[in-house]
């Protein structure tokens, strides 16, 4: 069991998405005993075996569809002809769990604002990275444990893992040209892209990145000036500001990708090859 937990942590520390089964109640004749579980990831692969068979098959399509919900789920399941087509002919309980690890949040620069931004956005469940070209930027004293600090070179190019479309990335470097260059280089990939400035610096990265063939599609979005507006002026409130237009997002995908999993996957009446019971 201990290596399973290990192996959990790892998948987690990598960023990546799954969902766990876990047999929580036995009727009768059954492949696995209670307590087996199994992993099982984004594309349907599985690591461990809840016997295999029609039960696993079904089961993967039951966490799949909870972890396009990110939600829990407890289905029961009738090994019997009449249920999933089986001989066993007992009953199995299972309880779904998705993990999905905190979004990525990527700061590019770690001056005033960018450190009070890493020292509030853990808070709300990001995982916050540092990135900065000036050593005395990457203090880990000036930020809460768990930030990772990432060295760069001046454009800002090296020294980090590529970001994905499920990655968040605030701008805050000491140069607007820099600025312009990470949006147009981020903006058409990431989650979210957000940079600090006035509407006159938008203007100036609008021309800035059309002239490099950026188009107005992709730098739409970004978001010049970033954050929601409460008037924010200090780099702690702007932080405040920042988290919550990120919160907000998050919470905007989630919604969207639990309506879609649920558009995807109608919901039926009971756990059998054909139907399924949902508690």
């Amino acid at each position: 069991m201990r290596d399973f937990y290990d192996r959990v942590t790892r998948l987690l520390t990598e960023h990546v998405s799954f969902a766990v089964a876990t047999i929580v109640k036995v009727g009768g004749s059954s492949p696995r005993d209670l307590g087996a579980k199994i992993i099982v990831f984004r594309a349907g692969t599985v690591e461990g075996t809840l016997g295999g068979g029609k039960l696993e098959a079904q089961v993967i399509r039951d966490a799949l569809e909870c972890l396009g919900r990110r939600s829990a789920a407890t289905k029961s399941y009738w090994l019997s002809d009449e249920g999933l087509g089986m001989k066993c002919g007992g009953t199995v309980e299972v309880y779904f769990e998705p993990v999905t690890p905190a979004a990525r949040l990527v700061i590019f620069g770690g001056g005033h604002v960018g450190r009070a931004i890493a020292r509030l956005a853990p808070s709300a469940g990001f995982d916050v990275e540092v990135v900065d070209d000036r050593p005395e930027h990457l203090d880990a004293a000036a930020y809460p444990p768990g930030v990772r600090l990432r060295p760069t070179d001046p454009e800002f190019r090296d020294g980090f893992e590529p970001l994905s479309s499920e990655d968040y990335a605030v701008v805050v470097t000491r140069d607007a040209a820099t600025d312009a260059a990470l949006a147009g280089r981020h903006a058409p990939h990431c989650a979210y892209v957000g940079v600090m400035g006035s509407q006159a610096k938008r203007a100036y990265m609008e021309r800035t990145l059309a002239s490099t063939g950026i188009s107005k599609q992709v730098f739409a979005r970004v978001r010049c000036p970033m954050g929601v507006d409460i008037g924010a002026d200090t780099p702690e409130e702007i932080a405040v500001s920042v988290v919550a237009d990120l919160i907000s997002l998050r919470a905007s995908r989630r919604s969207s990708a639990a309506k879609a999993a649920g558009e995807a996957s109608p919901r039926k009446t009971r756990a059998t090859g054909k139907k399924r019971v949902v508690r």
